[in-house]
């Protein structure tokens, strides 16, 4: 076997590694006036991932933004991964280090893991808001701004069924405040069509994990619920009044590796 070829062969592990465990933290602007300064993380499936050399990065990262709200959108826990304390543990970590606000959506894994209500009970103790299909307003400095909060749609399946039609009925359902800017936390982002029909605007959202596989210059390859080619994995996604903000999480499940899709943490500011 030719020098070249070792070489390239031996640097395929490294390749994966570091895609895998190198963090991206992207930062996006929101223009709005009323809420200028209002600074948001956004984080989603954790997917209980060991941060090992990530962490006081992560946490030196989180520390200097100082922001004034943390959302997790879902999935911090993996449906068959059951030590809840990893997850706990990152959590009072942000805690120790934010004066933020965290409010918290459960995703697909939560529903399916048995240890989904310690995990509640666990984050409730932590002082972390379970997001609220009500909604709860509150004020940043004199605006008035409501977070809302949706469970996956399988939380809504009846036998496993009807869960894509219960899920579109609650959202109908949903008495906004027209007064308010209104924010809504959901794990799927592909009821962006729903979301923006009701109003809502700003969305944030995971589950796609950014396509898990991205073609430089095309994006990603396969997400749940999307299937091939999703055109919503990542990024920013606009549609009628209402801005979408799709994280492409940080960990892995059932696919245990990335490809050109590095983690992310998604660090909002309101200009």
């Amino acid at each position: 076997m030719k020098l070249r070829n070792k070489i390239a062969i031996a640097a395929v592990p490294a390749f994966v590694y570091l895609g895998n465990n190198i963090f991206d933290f992207t930062k996006i602007e929101i223009r709005n006036k009323n809420l200028s300064g209002l600074k948001i993380i956004h984080i989603s499936d954790f997917h209980n991932r060991k941060l090992g050399i990530n962490k006081k990065i992560i946490f030196k990262k989180v520390k200097n933004f100082d922001p004034d709200l943390i959302f997790i959108t879902g999935d911090l826990i993996d449906g068959r991964k059951t030590d809840i304390e990893i997850a706990l543990n990152f959590v009072a970590n942000l805690k120790n280090i934010s004066s933020g606000e965290i409010y918290y959506v459960p995703g697909n894994h939560e529903k399916a893991s048995r240890v989904y209500p310690d995990l509640k009970m666990g984050l409730e103790k932590l002082g972390v808001n379970i997001g609220s299909y009500m909604g709860e307003k509150i004020f940043y400095r004199e605006s008035p701004l409501t977070i809302y909060g949706l469970k996956d749609p399988r939380f809504f399946s009846i036998g496993g069924y009807l869960k894509d039609a219960i899920y579109k009925k609650k959202i109908r359902e949903m008495d906004i405040d027209r007064s308010s800017y209104n924010i809504l936390l959901a794990h799927r982002p592909e009821y962006l069509d729903e979301y923006s029909k009701k109003g809502f605007d700003l969305i944030f959202s995971g589950h796609a994990h950014g396509g898990q596989i991205r073609i430089p210059f095309v994006g990603g390859v396969l997400a749940p619920n999307q299937g091939f080619c999703p055109k919503l994995s990542e990024g920013i996604k606009q549609k009628r009044n209402s801005t979408m903000i799709i994280s492409r999480g940080i960990g892995n499940s059932i696919f245990p590796v990335r490809i050109f899709n590095n983690p992310e943490i998604i660090f909002v500011e309101f200009k």
